[in-house]
């Protein structure tokens, strides 16, 4: 038999529903996630439609620990979900201390090995005669890179060794 959901539960669902992860509320709660779903399904609550207001001393309170603290310290602190705080710091332009980017400021030519005009020669000419490896090891690059090597210069290449190109030719 269902548990029935006193006014106090019911309000605290109503506050917390799409402002905090639904896995801690329910725990909270001490009602299952389908529970919860259902009666805010009755009440007629969506994720995502109470704006979060992020009045000064927030933003100032964010600007200050952000860098050093755990996001869900103080997500916490906030009374918002972690991804809350994730979302109002990108927005901020706040990072972690130490923290790296994700993309490179490399660009796209200095990320390729350096193959010279020697070695682009030397795979062409050995490609389907030699395995892959074998020109790998005497260039000193990976097999991986001999492969993109020849994807970007349009070069043939099957990963089998041609079975003709072993084989001397009779006469």
């Amino acid at each position: 038999m269902a548990k029935k959901w006193s006014e106090a539960e019911i309000d605290i669902l109503r506050e917390q529903y799409g402002k905090r992860p639904l896995k801690d509320t329910v725990i909270f709660l001490n009602r299952t996630e389908a529970a919860a779903k259902n009666m805010a399904s009755r009440l007629g609550l969506k994720k995502g439609n109470s704006q979060i207001q992020w009045p000064a001393w927030k933003i100032q309170m964010l600007r200050d620990y952000y860098p050093t603290t755990n996001t869900n310290t103080i997500a916490e602190w906030l009374g918002v979900c972690a991804e809350t705080i994730g979302k109002k710091a990108k927005e901020l332009g706040l990072k972690k201390v130490g923290s790296r980017e994700k993309t490179s400021s490399r660009r796209p030519e200095e990320k390729c090995h350096h193959f010279s005009a020697e070695d682009g020669e030397y795979i062409k000419t050995n490609m389907g005669k030699e395995k892959v490896k074998d020109i790998a090891a005497h260039l000193g690059f990976t097999s991986q890179s001999i492969w993109n090597y020849c994807k970007r210069h349009g070069i043939p290449h099957s990963r089998a060794v041609s079975v003709k190109a072993k084989q001397p030719e009779e006469e």
